[in-house]
């Protein structure tokens, strides 16, 4: 309250064992050896617990009296929040890394594939996944896509349609083969898959025959949403294509989670 804060010091709102290191950060401004501006500290909540800061620092006189107006504002939840998404950055990092190691388990395909994409992010990366992986795996359709918050569709962000990019649309998942993959693991169709879902018409429309689909999640486990092969004959190195489909999945997720940071 107003009466604790004047009725006390300055240091009601610091650790014990930050007292100290405060001040001399405050003489050094007053005296001029520094200029001040704005540094991040914690604080001492009445209750004890911890809150960080970034305090904005400006001097001014009145009355031929110098002083000091400190601004706080809370960023504790900030700070954790970067925290964890370094945090999940890092243990994302360390499953491509784990991952590219299997790498020599397959053709030197898939590693000019790895080399090509490694340089760029965002949509450019997507939209370089899909058409790479459309030639590496021999179909003709390759998209990455996001789930909806219900969980009852999904928005292309980058596809590749045989001969060039195709504009991004969204989809509903009731009846698809990409219901069977959101969410839970590697789904497979090498040959007959729009027979087996007649409900999407897409399938027929499109001409296709096979269809390879896996997961995209976050660093959290939540489902992020889908990466996609299809073509309109049946799929012909099956282990091949999964190994790819698995590599890439990691990448696509990656940059699907930073996207969501980032918005």
């Amino acid at each position: 309250t107003r009466e604790e804060i004047l009725s006390s010091s300055v240091d009601l709102l610091l650790f014990p064992e930050d007292v100290e290191g405060a001040r001399k950060n405050l003489d050094e401004v007053m005296c001029g050896k520094s200029p001040g501006g704005k540094w991040e500290m914690r604080l001492c909540r009445k209750g004890g617990s911890e809150v960080w800061v970034e305090m904005v620092v400006n001097l001014f006189s009145v009355g031929g009296v110098d002083y000091a107006l400190g601004i706080k504002r809370d960023i504790t939840e900030g700070r954790r929040l970067t925290a964890e998404l370094i945090e999940a950055k890092t243990g994302l990092e360390a499953k491509v890394a784990e991952r590219a190691g299997a790498i020599s388990r397959v053709n030197e395909t898939l590693r000019t594939i790895i080399k090509e994409t490694s340089s760029v992010t965002g949509e450019e990366f997507l939209r370089s996944l899909v058409s790479h992986l459309a030639a590496a795996i021999k179909c003709r359709y390759a998209l990455v896509g996001e789930i909806s918050e219900d969980g009852a569709s999904v928005t292309t962000r980058a596809l590749w349609a045989g001969e060039g990019f195709a504009e991004n649309f969204e989809y509903g998942l009731a009846g698809t083969p990409c219901s069977n993959v959101i969410g839970n693991e590697l789904c497979l169709y090498p040959a007959g898959v729009a027979a087996l879902f007649p409900e999407d018409k897409l399938l027929a429309d499109m001409g296709v025959e096979s269809y390879i689909g896996v997961p995209l999640f976050d660093s959290a486990g939540a489902a992020l949403g889908i990466l996609v092969a299809l073509d309109g004959g049946p799929m012909e190195d099956i282990e091949f294509s999964k190994e790819i489909m698995g590599v890439f999945a990691l990448r696509a997720s990656f940059e699907l989670e930073r996207k969501r940071f980032d918005e």
